[in-house]
């Protein structure tokens, strides 16, 4: 074989090999706004997605409840379905509500009621607190990745964290859909 027609055979299959690498890369899916998580939902989503996990958690004293009066806290999450933390942080609360007698109040001061729940409640075990936010906003605001804890103090009342998606329906209403995470709190 000569120089030259090894030369091309090189070069043929180089470009080959090259076009095979590129074709691959190309195939990668790209991310578009449907599929890329938002972690702030537009205010409408926002609002379905509240009131869904407040009477998520009212169905739950509703069932469970073993205390007078709740404390329900919408915060900022710090952490992920990935990485979930067993702490609740409600040192920033966006919106927080009293649960008393089968009524659901807004707090109108919410730094000024987790004072106070503090001071009254959790000095007397068990207490019960809630905690609850929105992580991200995926595929055009169809899914969702929210948490709710609950701490309730107290050697017998074990708290808890879960993570976990809810999915519109196609009647607009949210469900739970897939892969939950849950967190026993031993304390």
């Amino acid at each position: 074989m000569s120089n030259q027609n090894r030369m091309r055979s090189i070069f043929t299959l180089s470009v080959l090999i090259l076009s095979i690498l590129l074709t691959a890369c190309g195939s990668a899916p790209i991310p578009t706004p449907s599929t890329t998580p938002n972690p702030t939902p537009n205010l409408e989503v926002e609002v379905e997605l509240v009131a869904t996990l407040l009477d998520t958690i009212i169905q739950n004293i509703q069932r469970e409840g073993s205390v007078d009066g709740y404390l329900i806290v919408w915060s900022p999450v710090q952490s992920s379905h990935d990485s979930p933390t067993l702490r609740m942080d409600i040192t920033a609360p966006i919106e927080v509500w009293w649960y008393d007698g089968g009524q659901l109040t807004e707090a109108s001061d919410p730094v000024g009621a987790i004072e106070q729940f503090r001071q009254e409640q959790m000095a007397v075990e068990p207490y019960g607190l809630y905690d609850f936010g929105i992580l991200s906003v995926i595929e055009d605001g169809k899914v969702a990745e929210v948490y709710i804890g609950f701490d309730c103090g107290g050697l017998d009342c074990h708290g808890s964290a879960r993570y976990f998606y809810l999915e519109r329906t196609d009647q607009g209403t949210w469900e739970v859909s897939r892969d939950r995470v849950s967190i026993m709190i031993l304390e």
